[in-house]
């Protein structure tokens, strides 16, 4: 099934698609509990508003290359073939990032963790790329890690907020700049 919308359309439950396309500048939003996969391929290109509940679940399984928009997000799964998150703007996430196995390009966008509570960046993929720029910007509570993360630019740390590195298990690797932390 494909979709394509010009107005607004708001996702609750779960769906499933093959191709996904949001132009113009309406409104997609996701709401609580809800989940979207999309199989083939995701295309935004809308000015408008993407509000997504932070306890909503987009999944790219698209098994070719895929661009990844800057949007706010709540968990992002990213299962399938090669993935390129935005060359700019915010990618922000409030849930549980889950990078998968393909090749990942990332240049110039922020990935920023902004939920209020505890938020994964998981996944086994050992050649995810390095950050370039990586923001916990959270109110209250934590960024767990399941895996070693490299950040090439800045780590960013906004006020009391803690990163648990599980049992010293992973490791932060930083190249550029560290503030807050």
């Amino acid at each position: 099934t494909s979709g394509s919308y010009t107005n607004a359309l708001a996702i609750d439950g779960a769906r499933t698609v093959d191709n996904f396309t949001v132009n113009g500048d309406g409104v997609f939003s996701m709401g609580a509990g809800s989940s979207l996969t999309v199989q083939t391929a995701w295309s935004y290109n809308s000015t408008g508003t993407s509000p997504f509940d932070c306890n909503s679940t987009l999944t790219i399984a698209r098994s070719g290359s895929q661009t990844i928009p800057a949007l706010a997000y709540g968990n992002l799964k990213l299962p399938g073939g090669p993935r390129v998150l935005a060359s700019s703007g915010t990618i922000g996430i409030c849930g549980t990032f889950t990078p998968g196995a393909g090749a990942y390009t990332v240049t110039g966008s922020t990935v920023d963790f902004n939920g209020t509570g505890t938020q994964t960046i998981s996944g086994t993929n050992p050649s995810f790329p390095a950050f370039p720029f990586l923001f916990i910007d959270k109110t209250a509570g934590t960024v767990n890690l399941s895996r070693d993360i490299q950040v090439t630019n800045t780590l960013e740390f906004t006020s009391a907020n803690t990163a648990n590195i599980n049992a010293s298990t992973f490791t932060v690797f930083v190249s550029g700049t560290s503030t807050g932390a």
